[in-house]
């Protein structure tokens, strides 16, 4: 996967406004080892002490879009990345994924297959592609309102 995007260290606040997921969520699945953010130091309690990459923020995504509109539980979640992992990705946006009945399905690389992680029956239904939404959304993120020209602005942090 390629990233053509200027922006590549997100931090909880930007996935948060990219994903749709909580910031809760986000420490609570790094603290699992669920989903561990690509540039996550040690002693995670300080500020950007999660940054993620664009790939983080596609596969967050990713996942985000299974929970919320496949209702699919973190324990199926959790079942779907190990069955990534035996399969060799290293990443969730390493392959598209599809839902076909309720059932996650992957996509072989390089070809056009796709395969059930549960049974290795092949489907034939694209479901979930959050790569051009991702970017959009980081797009977005570079963006200011007009309001906000021109002014300065002070964060602790």
């Amino acid at each position: 996967m390629t990233d053509n995007v200027t922006i590549s260290a997100l931090t909880e606040d930007h996935i948060t406004r990219i994903t749709g997921l909580s910031k809760g969520q986000l420490r609570a699945w790094d603290k699992r080892g669920f989903f561990v953010p690509r540039y996550a130091y040690d002693g995670r309690s300080g500020a950007y002490r999660r940054i993620c990459s664009f790939k983080d923020a596609v596969g967050l995504k990713t996942i985000s879009v299974l929970r919320l509109r496949y209702k699919l539980s973190l324990k199926t979640l959790a079942k779907v990345a190990e069955g990534l992992t035996l399969r060799g990705f290293e990443h969730w946006a390493d392959t598209k994924l599809y839902v076909v009945k309720g059932e996650v399905n992957f996509q072989h690389p390089g070809t056009s297959t796709v395969e059930s992680m549960a049974d290795g029956q092949y489907a034939m239904l694209p479901v979930i592609d959050v790569l051009n939404e991702v970017r959009e959304k980081i797009s977005d993120l570079k963006r200011r309102d007009q309001s906000q020209v021109g002014s300065v602005e002070r964060n602790k942090f």
